[in-house]
């Protein structure tokens, strides 16, 4: 077999931030162009490799056969890529819809003699002038072993075929009634309710998107915490292995505690990926005064209260970053990171992609948050979102820094509020008391006022996967959206019972 053409590595990209940047776009275009064509040169290799891989297991044949199941021998050309096990379909050329499928039980390369176990046939008669070739697995093919799928019409919750059961995926027997598509309900901060929290001065909350919710006080060292393992609608108080105060991080596979030690220095983090309490281990981190931490598609970012910044992917090693300034707070959509001082007012973020090259980018409004624990700017749907501080009733949304929509949110001026995304709605809560909330299913365009729980002060905020979900200060009070209609849930209705499915998948049974 001759030797593919190798695609040549290329130069990196060059930073158009970097002083090089004229110099390297040169040998870089030059290294894309030999690349794009060594991959032209690659791709008609592969197209004849295919092309003669297909050849390989096409032939036609002159045998005398009669149409029927079962073992069934002609001679075809030699040296071919037959295979015990490989399905085929024999047509006759002068009518392919008199034809047989099965699969190969023997094949002889140096004489052409071809055995097939034919499963199905269609038409009738005796012919001799069959083309051969590769077939796609199907009900009929004799193919399919038990506990195969294959795509059908619909033919009811089951069939029998040639000796083989199939039974419609999702049918538990054939008498079985088949699901509709499922439908999901929406939590879109419409309506909430009641719920009974654990009561802490201050918290933070996380989510790992699947039903756990922690809350960590963010202020006085605690050697409680909260957790709810159903979406926010019950909570119970969990224990820690120390007391601390900490911003809770879902980290894509586990929980991180930055540990911020009531606004003191510490060296201790804890990881875990349950959440619950003796599941967390200690992680020994640089001694630094801990801020904010966010997550992202490079890791994990912590900022500090100088501009020293951290980086970890496992939660277990921590690689030394420098932020652009102090007492940063982060958020990370479409592939970036992009951060800011919440604890004043400011046009200033810095955006970065990697937690090493940051870019200084000028807001359209001043953004304010409620503290270095905050995240002013949330991310949903393509798009970081800002809104309604104490000074500013006005809301911007953008995907990348650069362009911004700006709109009057129409809220009155009282506080600054805290801003998350889920369900496809953004969503403003004010932390220092009030009976109203605002959703916007448009991107901050327009702001619907919705009855909240109470007027007391609510200072954590978070999207659980499923609903919105806060706890109270102080106190055992809680609360969580509830249902704002449903949706059915295409994702889930592959094998649903509705009149788009007019290919089902059947599952071979006996």
């Amino acid at each position: 077999m001759p030797t593919p053409t190798e695609i040549p590595s290329l130069n990196p990209v060059p930073d158009p931030n970097s002083a090089t940047f004229g110099a390297d776009c040169y040998p870089f275009t030059q290294r894309m162009a030999a690349a794009g064509e060594a991959m032209n040169l690659l791709a008609a290799e592969l197209n004849t490799a295919l092309n003669l891989s297909l050849l390989g297991v096409t032939s036609s044949s002159t045998t005398s056969l009669t149409i029927g199941t079962g073992s069934k021998t002609l001679t075809v050309g030699t040296g071919l890529g037959y295979a015990v096990g490989m399905p085929l379909k024999i047509p006759s050329a002068a009518n392919v819809a008199n034809f047989m499928k099965g699969v190969v039980t023997a094949y002889n390369s140096g004489t052409g003699s071809l055995t097939v176990n034919v499963a199905s046939i269609g038409g009738s008669g005796t012919f001799a002038d069959w083309a051969v070739f590769f077939d796609i697995p199907d009900a009929g093919s004799g193919f399919v072993p038990i506990g195969g799928l294959v795509a059908n019409k619909n033919r009811g919750n089951s069939f029998t075929e040639n000796g083989t059961t199939y039974l419609k995926t999702g049918v538990i027997s054939p008498t079985a009634t088949y699901p509709l598509a499922p439908t999901t309900t929406i939590n879109d901060g419409s309506t909430w309710l009641s719920k009974t929290g654990v009561a802490m001065i201050n918290c933070n909350l996380a989510s790992n998107g699947s039903g756990t919710v922690l809350g960590m006080p963010r202020a006085n060292n605690d050697a409680n915490y909260a957790i709810s393992t159903d979406y926010g609608a019950t909570w119970s108080t969990a224990t820690f292995p120390a007391a601390i105060s900490g911003i809770p991080v879902w980290c894509g596979s586990f929980f991180l505690i930055v540990n911020v030690n009531g606004g003191a220095a510490s060296t201790t983090f804890y990881t875990s990926t349950t959440g619950a309490t003796g599941s967390w281990t200690a992680r020994t981190v640089p001694s630094n005064v801990f801020v904010n931490a966010v997550y992202g598609a490079q890791g994990c970012i912590i900022t500090t209260s100088t501009t020293q910044g951290y980086l970890t992917t496992d939660g277990i090693n921590y690689t030394s970053i420098t932020m652009p300034a102090a007492n940063l707070s982060g958020c990370f959509g479409n592939g970036f990171y992009v951060f800011l001082t919440p604890s004043s007012s400011t046009t200033t973020c810095y955006k970065t992609a990697n937690g090493s090259t940051f870019v200084t980018k000028t807001l359209p409004v001043a953004v304010a948050g409620n503290g270095t624990w905050d995240r002013p700017i949330t991310f949903g749907e393509g798009a970081f979102l800002w809104a309604q501080s104490s000074a500013v009733a006005k809301c911007f949304t953008t995907a990348d820094f650069e362009t911004f929509s700006i709109n009057d949110t129409g809220i009155p001026l009282t506080n600054t509020y805290l801003r998350v995304f889920g369900n496809g709605t953004f969503l403003l809560i004010n932390p220092f008391g009030s009976s109203t909330c605002y959703t916007s299913d448009n991107q901050g365009v327009t702001w619907t006022p919705r009855t909240f729980i109470s007027s007391a002060n609510f200072p954590a905020v978070a999207f659980t996967g499923t609903s919105f979900v806060a706890l109270e200060y102080n106190s055992t009070n809680a609360t969580q959206s509830v249902s704002g209609g449903t949706y059915t849930d295409t994702a889930k209705a592959m094998f649903a019972d509705s009149p788009e499915n007019t290919r089902p998948f059947y599952m071979r049974v006996a």
